[in-house]
């Protein structure tokens, strides 16, 4: 019983350590914008990215993520659905396995992305890590840390997406979430 419970604790300190790192990797990234914006801007954070807000013009954003609508799959097809986890679950990201072709609003705007890159464990028809880019060259990151498998598809526990536009600037964002096929027989 004793394994169990050190097991357990193991398991929780690392999504907590997991949690923190993508705290801190936020903090960081809110400190170099700080650093980057000259004269009297100020940088806040939102729960849709970093926005920089300079007093001579109007607040213009720079990376924000946002909520994309429900998905449907098609007879055969393999969704992966991720979702920020706090301050409320939010639907940011939407990948299909068999077009390799991804979602995910950026600043507003829906933004097509090609899969450039797997790695990592299989895991109904996508791998645990994953680069997607977009026309304008921006590059989306996923990275699945925990997961399970489940009687209905892929339970996704801890993982990251990095953004990164064409300008260079970049957001982390913790997402948990699942994987689901469309079997039109089941």
């Amino acid at each position: 019983m004793f394994d169990h419970v050190t097991s357990s604790l193991s398991a929780t300190m690392k999504r907590m350590f997991q949690v923190l790192l993508a705290i801190l990797t936020s903090l960081l990234l809110m400190s170099c914008t700080a650093l980057r914006l000259a004269g009297n801007a100020s940088v806040k954070s939102s729960s849709k990215g970093v926005v920089d807000q300079n007093t001579d013009s109007d607040a213009e954003q720079i990376i924000s993520i946002g909520d994309l609508p429900a998905q449907t799959l098609r007879s055969g097809q393999c969704g992966l659905f991720l979702f920020t986890p706090f301050p409320s679950p939010r639907f940011v990201f939407f990948a299909e396995s068999s077009t390799s072709s991804a979602k995910i609003i950026i600043n507003g705007q829906e933004i097509a992305l090609r899969l450039d890159s797997t790695d990592g464990t299989l895991m109904e028809q996508h791998y645990t890590d994953s680069v997607f880019s977009s026309n304008d060259q921006s590059t989306i990151s996923v990275s699945i840390d925990e997961f399970e498998r489940t009687d209905i598809g892929i339970r996704i526990e801890t993982g990251l997406i990095n953004v990164k536009d064409s300008e260079g600037w970049s957001v982390t964002v913790p997402v948990s979430g699942t994987t689901a096929c469309y079997d039109q027989d089941s």
